[in-house]
C-alpha cells in the first residue's frame, strides 16, 4: 500500500459499501487494550496488527543501521516508513475524537521511535473504545466514512505496511487469520483492473493462495510481492 492519502481514497471509496461483511506482544496487546474485543468486532483486527508491528519498531529501532534500509514501499526508508506509521496512527486517534485529521502535523520522530509509536497506538485504542463510535460517521482523508470502515482501511494500511517493514529488516510479522477476515474481505472490493492508472496507488495484484495467512492475501492484493 503506498503510504499517502491516495490509498485510503481508493480503497476506501470501495470498503464504505462492504462494512457489513464481516510472550511480548500479548504484553503490549494488553496495554493496548482496555477490554476484551470479539473477534468480529472491527477494532479487534487493528489492535492485533498495532500490536505487532510495535513489536517490529523494536525490533528495527536495536540496530541504527536498520533506519536507512530501503522497503518494499519505495517512497520511505525504514526510519521514514516508522514515522510515516506513528503520524497515521495520531491520524486515526484524530478522527475518533472527532477531530480534524488536517490539522494533525507529521513530525520525524527520530528519537525513540517504538515509544512513540505505542504511545500513538494507545491513544487510538482510548479515542476507539466506545463501539457506537463503529456506526458513525467521519470526515477522514478519504471522505465521509463510518467508523468500522475506517478501522477495515487502516488494519489493511498498517498491515500492509508491517509487512514492508518485516521485509526491510528480515524480521517476522504475522497476525491470526481470524483478527484480518473483515480487512480482507473489504481489500478485495479494490478492483483489480485499473492498476495502471498513474493516479492508482497499487501495483497490480500478485496472485497469492486462497489458503495462504490472510496478512499475505492482503499484501499481494495490494500490490506487494509476496512469495507463498
Amino acid at each position: 500500500m503506498a503510504a499517502n492519502i491516495k490509498s485510503g481514497q481508493k480503497m476506501a471509496t470501495f470498503v464504505i459499501h462492504t462494512v457489513s461483511m464481516t510472550s511480548e506482544t500479548e504484553s503490549v496487546e494488553s496495554e493496548l487494550s482496555t477490554r476484551e474485543l470479539s473477534v468480529d468486532d472491527p477494532r479487534h483486527g487493528l489492535s492485533q496488527v498495532l500490536a505487532g508491528v510495535h513489536q517490529l519498531f523494536a525490533s528495527a529501532s536495536a540496530d541504527a543501521g536498520n533506519l536507512s534500509k530501503p522497503t518494499p514501499c519505495t517512497e520511505y526508508n525504514v526510519g521514514q516508513l516508522m514515522d510515516h506509521m506513528t503520524f497515521v496512527a495520531k491520524r486515526v486517534s484524530a478522527m475518533g475524537r472527532g477531530r480534524r485529521w488536517e490539522d494533525v502535523a507529521h513530525v520525524n520522530v527520530e528519537a525513540d521511535r517504538a515509544e512513540a509509536f505505542k504511545a500513538a497506538t494507545m491513544d487510538v485504542r482510548a479515542a476507539w473504545d466506545d463501539t457506537a463510535k463503529l456506526e458513525q460517521m467521519y470526515n477522514t482523508p478519504f471522505g465521509e466514512a463510518p467508523g468500522a470502515a475506517v478501522m477495515f482501511v487502516y488494519t489493511c494500511e498498517f498491515g500492509v505496511h508491517g509487512w514492508d517493514l518485516a521485509q526491510a529488516i528480515g524480521a517476522d510479522f504475522s497476525v491470526a487469520d481470524e483478527a484480518l477476515q473483515g480487512a480482507l474481505a473489504a481489500s478485495k472490493t479494490l478492483p483489480a483492473e485499473g492498476r495502471d492508472d498513474p493516479d492508482m496507488p497499487f501495483g497490480p495484484v500478485v496472485e497469492v493462495p486462497d489458503d495462504a495467512p490472510a496478512l499475505l492475501q492482503i499484501a499481494g492484493w495490494m500490490g506487494r510481492p509476496v512469495l507463498v
